[in-house]
């Protein structure tokens, strides 16, 4: 797991499948819903329940193949994009 701290943008970062550790890790920030499996809960922006966390991969889909987790991750970021030009 990494986890990169920043003021200003985002709290937290995660990388990887969501291991027992990883969901005990996501179930410490109050601000990140979980889902029933663990999983992070998005809206259609890749935004999480914190406005200022995004997720896609692994994280929000359980772990499903690359190919999805490229994809998501390419519409998180344009989520991102929209998120800090308000």
């Amino acid at each position: 797991m990494q986890v990169a701290n920043s003021s200003s943008h985002a709290k937290a970062c995660c990388s990887g499948p969501a291991k027992a550790s990883q969901t005990t890790f996501l179930e410490a920030l109050k601000e990140v819903k979980l889902d029933a499996k663990g999983r992070i809960t998005v809206n259609e922006n890749y935004q999480t329940s914190n406005p200022k966390c995004f997720a896609a991969g692994d994280a929000m889909n359980g772990g499903v193949e690359v190919v999805n987790a490229a994809a998501e991750a390419k519409r998180a970021a344009h989520g991102i994009d929209r998120y800090l030009k308000k």
